[in-house]
């Protein structure tokens, strides 16, 4: 068959009324006939079987992308003094990112992580960051002993090629911040003025090394400024010329944003991506995610 060979048919010794005699070429040709009723016989249950599994996996991936959206926060939580946008797309079925915002000890917790790779294996690494950073998050305030808790947990249950980039910001009502970043890209505080300030990787990413150790930045958000956490997916987004995004394009968005809200930054940082691929697939999972505090009129508005 087209597949290769399925087996051989032998004939050996053909009847007679003296005993034995030699094959014809009838019998040959008839034995071959036969042969090639056998082969498609055997393709159509191959087929039917490999079809089977395919749809069977079909509805396993169907069952995990379905799962790893109710990971997600089904409303966005409410932090007054703040507001919150976010986007997240997939390139498959199910993303290898994903993010989190989350109410603890009256502090606004949000994440974003990036696993290396695509599909079902990154996204169930994905949903073991996520469910990780939920448990811990309610016994400790040290972002960076949380990052080394979960970092020690990847090291020892994943295989040697995979990893996670994370970022993790605290925040609490008077804007004060905690930030860790594990080998994430840099978060970026757009300050009301247009400068943008980074929060950079203060160590591998997770899941590479057990003995990994990170440090925690503090800011703080004035009334104005946006807050942005986001993957590779943004930035490595690529036109028709293979030309990414880039990182340095993104903060010159990020420093043009004058007056946006979160959902409006949101928006147009997804616009402008979209215009840069001009109409493409995105090759990658791609995630942003933007907390705004607002400023006083905004509050009262709001409120």
């Amino acid at each position: 068959s087209n597949s290769g060979p399925l087996g051989v048919l032998a004939a050996a010794e053909k009847e007679a009324r003296s005993g034995t005699e030699p094959f014809a070429p009838n019998d040959v040709r008839l034995l071959e006939l036969f042969g090639v009723q056998v082969t498609v016989a055997l393709e159509y249950v191959r087929l039917t079987h490999e079809s089977l599994e395919r749809e069977r996996l079909r509805r396993e991936i169907e069952v995990a992308a379905a799962i790893q959206s109710h990971l997600h926060p089904q409303e966005l939580p409410e932090f007054s003094g703040f507001r919150i946008a976010v986007s997240s797309s997939s390139s498959l079925q199910v993303a290898g990112d994903t993010y989190d915002v989350l109410l603890r000890n009256d502090s606004l917790i949000a994440t974003v992580t990036d696993v290396s790779g695509k599909g079902v294996g990154a996204g169930l690494i994905a949903a073991g960051v996520h469910a990780g950073v939920r448990l811990i998050a309610d016994d400790t305030s040290e972002l960076a002993e949380l990052a080394k808790t979960v970092n020690s947990y990847l090291s020892g249950a994943t295989a040697d090629n995979r990893f996670a980039t994370f970022a993790m910001a605290r925040i609490n009502s008077d804007g004060t911040l905690r930030a860790v970043n594990a080998g994430h890209l840099p978060v970026f505080i757009r300050r009301i003025d247009g400068t943008v300030e980074e929060i950079n990787s203060s160590g591998l990413p997770l899941g590479i090394l057990e003995m990994a150790r990170y440090e925690d930045e503090e800011a703080r958000l004035e009334p104005g400024d946006l807050l942005f956490l986001y993957t590779d997916g943004i930035t490595e987004a690529e036109d028709p010329q293979d030309e990414e995004f880039g990182i340095d394009r993104l903060r010159d968005l990020v420093s043009g944003l004058e007056g946006a809200s979160a959902d409006e930054a949101c928006e147009k940082i997804l616009a402008e991506v979209e215009a840069h691929i001009e109409g493409a697939s995105m090759q990658d999972d791609a995630t942003l995610l933007v907390v705004e505090r607002l400023r006083d009129k905004d509050r009262q508005a709001s409120e």
